[in-house]
């Protein structure tokens, strides 16, 4: 099971495993692309402002950022099938606790249950194929897991705006609840048992100690990005976030059992993923706030023109997911990132250029570019990740690149709206300053194409197959 084709419990890995692990992805992304969709309507319905309403988002979160960091160590503590399907059952279980909310008390409350659950899911569901695949099969496994997951967060904007428009939006958590279930009963029966691994101790202090931390920090990124970054609340908020996350990291660093495992970062493949591969996760974060504002201000579009747009790169994105395992084995772990990244950085650039003039051939051009480096990209770090981690280090490493992830994508979000804010000085932001502002960012994917660029030709050659120099991939 742990990386080698001969491993018996590998050759047992049922057929179905990858689409099992699919629906859960499908599941996590669609949920956060639906909730997003209808809060305008959910607020109505409850009375509420959307920033109140945004509460919603924000409590699941500060869940993901609380629980994320464990995920591995609960599966190797309790094994990856049963602390899955305890996810899926708890995330339905949540869904329908928002299903049923009367006020807006009593959403947050099932959002953040919801986000206990999806904190496990997705990080564990990549341990139980870490666990499940042999390296040299992880990439071509992870392609099937994760095609779904895109179609999740494409088909929830629109789903999410039928139910809200000529039903409810509570039919979206209904739905989600059986949905879950069903998973966790597929789970339990297609997902091999696996020995539970003997994880390291589990420090109650460091827990309280980041969970503090990466949860306050979830809060400030999201009133930043809200333009929010001011007032009592946000300056006491830093008054507790920064001194408790320097105690933690002070704490992790002389725990003889660290909660976060920096010598992880010894793999070059590891440390990559974590550096370069979190300017990744910024852009990623960035793009997706920036480009409908764009369009509607830029292009003078409405929101589902909008929407229309956006929807470009994200099938783009669904159909590049299945060439991931052949452009790998093609080409390498070092060339598709080195090369995924300047794409992203020069589509960034032609971000800056979009305006009325543009041709739409040119527009459509820009779209596809980014989507096809996008959705590579994001395969190609995820699978990268575990390049060179041994077995007994998957779940360790997992909630550490969890985490770093999640504080990726908001800390992207919140760079993008404190540039524009900058730029556009306080005021309403202008076509020109949407555009500046992409132009800006493009230097984070440059930067990674650099940084990309110092690993070695032949890194991850076991899990991606290409065969750099007329040499056999290593085993």
């Amino acid at each position: 099971m742990h990386g080698t084709a001969s491993d018996k419990s590998v050759i047992e890995t049922p057929r179905i495993l990858p689409w099992v692990v699919a629906g859960v992805f499908y599941l996590d992304n669609f949920d956060a692309a639906a909730i997003v969709s209808i809060l305008p309507v959910v607020a109505r319905d409850f009375g509420a402002g959307v920033g109140a309403a945004s509460m919603a988002v924000t409590a699941y979160l500060v869940a993901l950022a609380i629980f994320t960091p464990v995920s591995g160590w609960m599966a190797d503590r309790f094994g990856g099938r049963r602390v899955l399907a305890s996810a899926l059952a708890v995330f339905g279980l949540g869904a329908a606790g928002v299903a049923l909310a009367s006020g807006l008390t009593g959403l947050v409350l099932a959002r953040a249950v919801q986000g206990v659950g999806g904190a496990m899911m997705v990080p564990v569901g990549r341990v139980v194929m870490m666990r499940s695949f042999p390296r040299s099969e992880f990439v071509r496994a992870m392609a099937i897991v994760t095609t779904p997951a895109i179609l999740g967060g494409v088909l929830a904007p629109s789903l999410g705006g039928a139910a809200a428009t000529w039903g409810s939006w509570r039919w979206l958590f209904w739905a989600e609840l059986p949905v879950a279930l069903a998973a966790a009963v597929l789970v339990l029966r297609h997902v091999p048992a696996g020995a539970p691994i003997a994880p390291r101790p589990l420090s109650p202090a460091a827990f309280v100690l980041f969970g503090v931390a990466l949860a306050g920090l979830t809060i400030l990124f999201g009133m930043v990005s809200a333009g929010a970054a001011s007032g009592l609340l946000f300056w006491g908020l830093m008054a507790v976030v920064l001194p408790t996350g320097a105690l933690a990291l002070w704490y992790n660093r002389r725990a003889a059992v660290p909660l976060f495992d920096f010598a992880l970062l010894r793999r070059r493949s590891f440390a990559a993923a974590i550096g370069p591969g979190t300017l990744f996760f910024m852009t990623a974060g960035a793009v997706p706030f920036l480009l409908p504002m764009l369009f509607q201000i830029g292009l003078g579009r409405n929101a589902f023109e909008s929407g229309m747009f956006t929807l470009v790169w994200a099938l783009v994105a669904l159909v590049m997911k299945a060439t991931t395992p052949t452009v790998l084995r093609r080409f390498g772990f070092r060339t598709v990132l080195c090369t995924n990244a300047a794409i992203l950085a020069a589509a960034s650039l032609g971000a800056a250029m979009i305006g009325p003039a543009m041709p739409i051939v040119v527009l459509m051009g820009v779209l596809v570019a980014y989507g096809v480096a996008r959705s590579l990209q994001f395969s190609v770090v995820a699978s990268f990740t575990y390049a060179e981690i041994e077995p007994n280090d998957v779940g360790a490493a997992t909630g550490f690149a969890g985490m770093v992830r999640q504080l990726s994508n908001s800390l992207g979000v919140a760079l993008a709206a404190v540039v524009l804010v900058l730029i556009a000085g306080g005021g309403e932001p202008s076509a020109t300053d949407i555009n500046l502002t992409f132009g800006i960012l493009a230097a984070l994917p440059a930067v990674a194409a650099l940084m990309f660029l110092r690993l070695p030709r032949d890194i991850g050659a076991a899990m991606s197959g290409h065969l750099p120099r007329g040499r056999a991939a290593p085993t």
